[in-house]
């Protein structure tokens, strides 16, 4: 987790910012926020959590919560947390559609 109980969550308002009115954006990494906190502004915009819709466990074995996201306004077919002692997280995988959208367009800035 961050140093700073807020940071987690400025750094990802600042990247749901960066993105906000994109088309056909991916957003993923470690956010280091739990998803009370780590999508909220993305799913605000219409982007979809793959790892809420397909398999929330924990992305992160030390603390046993989820902190890594992978975030779309394409349709999600499938994500998987896969168990591997490969990192400190476990690898996170989806599958998009990218024919298809299920989020409403957004004009950009």
């Amino acid at each position: 987790a961050d140093v700073f109980p807020w940071a987690a969550k400025a750094h990802t308002i600042a990247l749901a910012d960066r993105v906000k009115g994109s088309q056909n954006a991916l957003v993923l990494g470690d956010f280091n926020a739990s998803p009370d906190v780590g999508d909220k502004p993305f799913t605000a915009m219409g982007f979809k959590d793959a790892l809420t819709l397909y398999d929330p466990r924990a992305t992160f074995p030390g603390t046993k919560q989820r902190i890594d996201y992978i975030l779309s306004d394409k349709k999600i077919a499938s994500a998987h947390v896969l168990d591997s002692q490969a990192s400190d997280h476990f690898p996170v995988i989806a599958t998009l559609d990218l024919g298809a959208s299920d989020a409403p367009a957004v004009a950009a800035k």
